[in-house]
């Protein structure tokens, strides 16, 4: 059994360029199964699964110049492909990768606070249009909300159903 995991290292790709040292933080969407109460004619009623929500994502740069930002998409309202590689470590020596891919519309560049002697900080938050996960090779989560390929680590729920509407 694998202990607690500790982040190693971490880059982001934004439409090709790597931002490798300026990467502070990330934070994935939160996947969110929507419910709603069923009850049928029954005393007591049940949760069913009536749709998928994903969240934003964000990431956090210190020292990313606006012009660097710009010449590789990362300005609000454009549709950008970004790529976040992680690295970790368990207590038991365990390493492995962690792989978010996105392609989505930036909704907010946010530059912060700025002081002297500190690192300026960018904060990008990415409404994902296409979101994969994955975690040593395996595949947490990979939602596609254009095509309603939506795996959530157990295999796509929705091949079925696009199958029978005549989509692959």
């Amino acid at each position: 059994m694998a202990g607690q995991r500790k982040l190693v290292m971490q880059e982001v790709v934004i439409e090709g360029q790597k931002f490798f040292g300026e990467l502070e933080e990330h934070t994935p969407p939160v996947v969110e199964k929507k419910t709603e109460d069923a009850k049928g004619g029954r005393f007591a009623s049940s949760k069913i699964i009536i749709g998928v929500t994903v969240g934003n994502a964000t990431i956090k740069l210190k020292g990313a110049t606006v012009d660097a930002l710009q010449v590789y998409g990362a300005e609000e309202g454009e549709r950008v492909q970004m790529d976040v590689k992680s690295s970790y470590q368990d207590e038991d020596g365990n390493k492995f990768a962690e792989h978010c891919s996105y392609t989505g519309d930036i909704i907010k560049i946010d530059d912060g606070s700025r002081s002297t002697q500190s690192v300026p900080e960018t904060t990008i938050e990415l409404a994902p249009r296409i979101y994969k996960h994955t975690e040593a090779g395996k595949t947490r989560y990979n939602i596609n909300l254009d095509t309603q390929v939506i795996d959530l680590g157990q295999g796509d729920i929705m091949a079925e159903h696009r199958s029978n509407l005549g989509r692959a």
